[in-house]
């Protein structure tokens, strides 16, 4: 099955989720469903779930577009087509190579659905969240291994103007549980002219136990009967639901907490195992003396910290092991910007160390800002930052390219962001070790010549900024 849809050029970083939403593939026969017949050619099996028919890719997340994986922390793993990203104004359609890589989708995901020209007139808003816990519901989101029912809201998608394409996104009100299934469900809604909605031929077929007549998507049906008789079905009649209400009903499985987090894992404990014994090294490059008036003096340098990407460049990925798992690929450098202000240095003790974190595609400058000198002045904090590699202004070109030419590249974003994360590790580990000696973070007490460090390594924390 193939429908081809007009491309969208995602405009921010959200827009990435919803363009997940519209798309455009065909079969493939890596979703191939075998016959009974062995002497039979196999029956194709749609990259497309049947059930909802007017754009292609959803609902979203689902399990239609995932497949069993025993060797992964939530027993399953992603598995799109390769034909089912979405295709770029150019006719170009990415691969889904790192997002196959995953084991369930973000515990943070929005639920997508398409029915066009959709009322929200009785839809739990984002003001009435607890309406979606009610009986009478439209929407529900059940926890299908706890039986837990999940306080969503829902809205329109008018990021591109309200149309019949604007899709219905449902939010969880909290993020879900790591590696559990999920069930959503749909009744009860209405176009804006108030014509109801009625089930796809598809959907219909699931809840009557019929078929289609189409061989693709009944064979497609075929493959799914199970997840619906077995998981979607049962867990929505345990909330008192009929499935001859249902006009849309789908599951999903998140990602395991080691699936979404076993990388930051073992690039923090390589990294911290790779820092030389008494610190990381490192050089001091300038010293500005009261560029302000809170400031005592700012200090710049560079430290050494491990590479756990292919290339140090932007637009980069990870390297990976036979388990997919980074490693250190030598050694790279990145610079630092600290602010000591006038009242750490006239009260002459170790201070809090505050690692502060820019904005969005930003850079390590912005710890030079006023207010931030006044902070630190106010409250005797010793204040550092370091640009966010992945995420910092040198890497707007590589990211601005991947989302309008390849998309399937996105993993370039997390991937170079985990280095950002060893840097950050290795540069918090700089100011509890090595500059706690260094001449620019002490002071000589003029009466005894006792020498104090300026840096307390017991007191560290973060500030972060949009990012």
């Amino acid at each position: 099955m193939r429908a081809v849809l007009p491309s969208l050029a995602p405009s921010t970083a959200s827009s990435l989720a919803l363009a997940l939403g519209l798309l455009a593939c065909s079969g493939g026969d890596d979703k191939a469903a075998g016959t009974t017949d062995d002497s039979a050619a196999p029956i194709e099996r749609a990259s497309c779930d049947p059930t909802a028919p007017t754009l292609c890719g959803l609902p979203f997340p689902s399990t239609f577009y995932m497949k069993a994986d025993p060797t992964t922390g939530s027993g399953w793993r992603i598995d799109f087509a390769d034909d089912a990203l979405p295709v770029n104004i150019d006719g170009f359609q990415p691969l889904p190579t790192y997002w196959n890589e995953k084991d369930g989708w973000a515990v943070s995901t929005p639920m997508l659905a398409h029915l066009p020209n959709l009322s929200v007139d009785n839809l739990p808003g984002h003001d009435a969240i607890a309406d979606s816990l009610a009986d009478e519901s439209p929407i529900v989101v059940i926890d299908a291994d706890t039986g837990e029912r999940i306080a969503v809201w829902a809205e329109l998608d008018v990021s591109l103007g309200l149309s019949d394409r604007s899709m219905l996104m449902i939010h969880p009100a909290a993020p879900f549980d790591h590696g559990h299934r999920y069930v959503v469900g749909i009744r009860d809604v209405a176009d804006s002219s108030g014509t109801a909605f009625t089930p796809s031929e598809a959907m219909a077929a699931f809840i009557d136990g019929s078929e289609t007549g189409d061989p693709i998507v009944d064979a497609t049906l075929a493959d799914r009967r199970s997840v619906y008789e077995d998981v979607v079905f049962p867990t929505l009649e345990g909330q008192g639901w009929s499935r001859d209400e249902v006009v849309l009903a789908w599951d999903f499985v998140t990602t395991s907490k080691e699936g979404a987090t076993g990388r930051a894992v073992t690039i923090r404990d390589q990294t911290l195992a790779w820092i030389p014994e008494g610190g990381p090294e490192y050089v001091i490059t300038e010293v500005v003396v009261a560029p302000n008036e809170h400031t005592a003096y700012r200090v710049e340098g560079e430290v050494t910290v491990p590479l756990f990407t292919l290339e140090d460049l932007p637009g980069t990925l990870l390297t990976r092991d036979a388990d997919g798992m980074p490693y250190i690929n030598g050694t790279t450098t990145t610079k630092f910007t600290a602010v000591v202000p006038n009242s750490v240095v006239e009260a002459g003790q170790p201070a809090p160390i505050i690692q502060y974190g820019h904005g969005l595609l930003g850079a390590q400058d912005e710890v030079e800002s006023g207010y931030l000198a006044e902070l630190c002045d106010t409250y005797g904090w010793v204040i550092f930052a370091m640009d966010w590699t992945g995420m910092k202004i040198q890497d707007r070109g590589s990211i601005s390219l991947m989302l309008v030419e390849d998309l399937g590249r996105f993993a370039i974003i997390p991937d170079r962001s985990h280095q950002g994360f060893a840097e950050f590790h290795v540069g918090l580990q700089l100011f509890k070790t090595s500059l706690t000696t260094d001449e620019n973070f002490t002071v000589t007490n003029t009466d005894t010549g006792e020498v104090q460090s300026l840096l307390d390594p017991s007191r560290t924390y973060y500030y972060g900024n949009s990012q």
